[in-house]
C-alpha cells in the first residue's frame, strides 16, 4: 500500500461489506448511515458504491451484488458504459452528493442546497435507471436541514438510494435513524494500525509514531492527515511552551499565537487539539491511578503530566474532560468559540 493509494483505500471487513450488499439487494430499506470515526475510508466505499450502482443499472433492472462479494478488491470491475465517464467527471444526473465547500469548511451545509437534494429524487432519471445521493457528512447539516432530509427519506421513490455518512452517530436524531440501516465500522486494532504505519511512513521517529498511535484512534486516515498537516511539530513545540511558560502570562500569548498563525487550517487545529488534549487527560488519569506511564506517552509529556497532576485529582480531571468534550462539540451548533475553550481548559488543567 502506498501513501498515493491512500485515498482509494477504505477499511471495511469483508462481513461488513456484504452485510451491506445484502441490505441493497433485499430491496426492504434504501436509506443507509455508514458510521465511524474518521479515516477509515467510509465516503471513498459509499462513492464507489454509488458508482458500482449507477453503472449496473443503466442497462440492467436489478443489481447483480454478488460479484463485489466475491471480487478480491471490491470495485475493480465497474461496468464502463456511460454512467462510468459521466461519474467520474462529476457530471452524471443521477447523483448527488451533498458536501460542504472548502471554502464553508467548519460551517454548516446551508439549507439551500438540503432542499436541492429533495428536488433531485423528483425528477425523472436519465442516465441510469436509479437515483443516487451521497451525504457528507450529516454532522454538518442544522437541524431544520435535519426535518427536511427527514421528509426526503420518507418520500425516497422506490429504486432510488441515499447513503449518509456520519463520524458520530450517536448525534443523529432518532426520527432518522429509524427509517435507515446503520452500519458502523469499527477502527484498526494495534496491531493492524502499527502495520499500517510501519509500511506506509517507515521514515517517522519514534516519538511521532508514539503521538499517531496515541491520538489517531486506530484511523489510518487521521493518521495520514496529521503527518501532512506536521501536527507533531506543532505538539512537540506546544509541549516546549506548556513546560517552559505555564506559570507565566507568556504561556496564553503562546497559545493565542498559534490559533491565530494557523487561522486558515483551524478546523483541522482544533480537531487536533480536541484529541490531544483528551489524551493528555486520559493518560494523567492512568498516571494517577497506577503510578505507571501508558505505553505511548511521549518523554516531554511525562514531565507535562506531574505539573497537571499538580493541581487536579481524578473527580477534577474526568469533569474537566466532560465539560471539553461537550463544549467542543457543541462549538459549532451554539457559536462558541473553540480557541477560547481549549485555553480555558489549559488553564483549569495548570490551575491558572
Amino acid at each position: 500500500m502506498s501513501n498515493t493509494a491512500l485515498s482509494n483505500t477504505f477499511f471495511f471487513n469483508d462481513e461488513l461489506k456484504e452485510s451491506i450488499f445484502n441490505t441493497i439487494s433485499s430491496n426492504s430499506i434504501n436509506s443507509l448511515i455508514i458510521s465511524g470515526p474518521e479515516g477509515l475510508g467510509k465516503t471513498n466505499f459509499i462513492i464507489n458504491l454509488s458508482k458500482f450502482i449507477l453503472c449496473e443499472l443503466e442497462n440492467e433492472n436489478s443489481l447483480n451484488l454478488s460479484k463485489l462479494k466475491k471480487s478480491k478488491n471490491t470495485f475493480d470491475n465497474i461496468i464502463k458504459n456511460k454512467s462510468f465517464y459521466l461519474f467520474d467527471n462529476g457530471s452524471h444526473p443521477d447523483f448527488f452528493h451533498l458536501k460542504n465547500t472548502i471554502e464553508n469548511l467548519g460551517k454548516k451545509i446551508p439549507i439551500d442546497d438540503v432542499r436541492k437534494l429533495k428536488s433531485f429524487f423528483h425528477k425523472t432519471v436519465s442516465v441510469s435507471k436509479t437515483k443516487v445521493a451521497v451525504i457528507n457528512k450529516i454532522e454538518d447539516l442544522t437541524i431544520n436541514s435535519l426535518n427536511s432530509l427527514l421528509k426526503t427519506i420518507e418520500e425516497l421513490p422506490e429504486n432510488s438510494y441515499i447513503f449518509i455518512i456520519s463520524n458520530k452517530p450517536i448525534n443523529i436524531i432518532e426520527t432518522i435513524k429509524s427509517r435507515c440501516a446503520l452500519f458502523y465500522i469499527n477502527s484498526l486494532n494495534e496491531i493492524d494500525f502499527n502495520y499500517f504505519i510501519e509500511k506506509n511512513f517507515s521514515n517517522l521517529s519514534f516519538e511521532e509514531a508514539s503521538f499517531l498511535s496515541s491520538i489517531s484512534n486506530g484511523s489510518p486516515g487521521l493518521a495520514k492527515e496529521l503527518i501532512d498537516n506536521k501536527t507533531y511539530n506543532v505538539y512537540d513545540n506546544f509541549l516546549d511552551d506548556i513546560i517552559n511558560y505555564h506559570a507565566s502570562t507568556l504561556f496564553l500569548e503562546k497559545i493565542n499565537n498559534l490559533f491565530s498563525v494557523n487561522e486558515k487550517n483551524n478546523a483541522f487545529l482544533f480537531s487536533s487539539f480536541q484529541l490531544i488534549i483528551n489524551d493528555l487527560i486520559k493518560k494523567s488519569t492512568i498516571y494517577l491511578n497506577t503510578k505507571n506511564f501508558f505505553d505511548c506517552t511521549l518523554t516531554k509529556e511525562k514531565t507535562l503530566i506531574k505539573l497537571i497532576l499538580n493541581h487536579n485529582n481524578g473527580l477534577k480531571l474526568l469533569n474537566l474532560h466532560s465539560k471539553f468534550d461537550k463544549y467542543m462539540n457543541s462549538a459549532d451548533l451554539v457559536n462558541l468559540n473553540k480557541s477560547e475553550i481549549i485555553i480555558d481548559t489549559l488553564k483549569d488543567l495548570f490551575g491558572k
